[in-house]
């Protein structure tokens, strides 16, 4: 079973590489150099500010967590957001595929 699930895993990122590879052909082709150009530096304008609006605030979280989930379970709660949206995956539940960052319940 584990042999064949890792074969099926390996098949299928093959097939992710290729079609990306197949897409971004396409996409080169369609918008051109300047479109791209504009595209990718939006993109890593948008990276940075993510990055410099964490500021360390998921490895603040990710120790609270774990100092306090057994002692102060209102706490890590309230910390982490029990609303709409999950503070420490930083997504909304109608994006959540199920792949967490980490799990709180010990």
């Amino acid at each position: 079973m584990l042999k064949q699930n890792i074969i099926v895993g390996i098949v299928f990122q093959g097939l992710l590489l290729l079609l990306s590879l197949i897409a971004t052909r396409f996409v080169f082709r369609e918008l051109g150099a300047e479109i791209l150009g504009i595209i990718s530096f939006c993109l890593a304008l948008t990276a940075l500010f993510i990055t410099l609006s964490d500021m360390g605030l998921s490895v603040f979280i990710a120790r609270e967590v774990a100092a306090y989930r057994h002692r102060d379970a209102l706490y890590v709660e309230e910390l982490v957001g029990g609303g709409d949206y999950h503070l420490v995956g930083d997504v909304p539940d109608f994006l959540d595929t199920g792949y967490n960052t980490f799990i709180l319940a010990g």
